[in-house]
């Protein structure tokens, strides 16, 4: 029973990593407030790419093959699911009787099940991720560079030319900005209190050691100490630079796996196929 129980757990794990997107669930329907917010999501998204056609074209055709391997793997799993109902009754039937040997072509019949599901799923995984390789190279530099700054959002927030939520870097530079103006006196007084703003931005998204805490103190107080040594025309010119390098060390984000990620959850959604097609009547 135990091992049953693993199979499943597994078959769905996999099932949620391989179609990582919104409104991909086993479970179906989702309420109608949670689509909205996910189409008003993709559609800043892709307010911020500014497709060619051409591109839209090409990412509906991806998002279509993603949405088949989804609907397969979930006929996958439902037909694991009532396979696994036999091997069920046949197991507890045995149990029941103190039986700590199961019969080979019951325990042969689970592994079977188990062996199929498991590969059809990791197929369908692996050519997700494929999907969303090919779309990463359709898109051009400066479309990949708005889809790495781009955090999901509701209502549109523009910051230096990019749509979305403020990211880490936003709140790091207003902290360079506040240390930068501060005189010498009120600099020396509070520069403690600003690091640990910084480093406070890293402990609401994970645990940090002591002795993590205490090297990532240096790496602000140095930067807090770089722009004071700046005059304001030089400032104004390198301080976002400086804050997504200053934030990177803080909060540091492996852009390729994040990149991949968003390209899955909003360019290879289903929700962006009826979103795309009606951009392609309209334009």
């Amino acid at each position: 029973m135990r091992h049953a129980f693993v199979l499943m757990t597994i078959c769905f794990c996999v099932l949620a990593s391989a179609l990582q997107a919104p409104g991909y669930c086993v479970q179906g329907a989702e309420s109608g407030s949670r689509k909205l917010r996910e189409d008003i999501q993709i559609i800043n998204l892709l307010n911020g790419l500014e497709l060619s056609r051409a591109q839209a074209a090409f990412i509906i055709s991806k998002a279509r093959e993603v949405q088949q391997l989804r609907d397969s793997a979930q006929q996958k799993v439902a037909s694991a699911e009532a396979g696994l109902t036999d091997s069920y009754a046949a197991i507890k039937e045995q149990v029941q009787e103190g039986r700590v040997v199961i019969e080979k072509e019951d325990a042969r019949h689970f592994h079977k099940i188990k062996t199929e599901t498991e590969g059809a799923l990791h197929q369908a995984q692996a050519r997700v991720e494929e999907i969303a390789a090919e779309v990463e190279g359709y898109l051009k530099p400066y479309q990949l560079a708005a889809l790495d700054a781009y955090r999901p959002c509701v209502i549109p927030i523009v910051s230096q030319g990019r749509i979305g939520q403020a990211s880490s870097s936003d709140g790091i530079c207003r902290l360079l900005e506040r240390a930068q103006r501060m005189s010498s006196e009120a600099f020396q007084r509070r520069k403690n209190e600003l690091a640990a703003r910084a480093i406070g931005q890293l402990k609401n998204r994970r645990a940090v050691t002591g002795e993590e805490e205490a090297v990532l103190r240096l790496k602000v107080l140095e930067a807090f100490e770089e722009v004071r040594r700046m005059d304001a025309a030089d400032f104004a010119l390198r301080k976002d630079a400086l804050a997504d390098k200053l934030a990177g060390e803080l909060m540091p984000e492996r852009h390729g796996l994040f990149r991949s990620q968003k390209i899955k959850a909003f360019l290879l959604s289903e929700n962006v196929i009826p979103i795309l097609e009606e951009r392609l009547r309209r334009s």
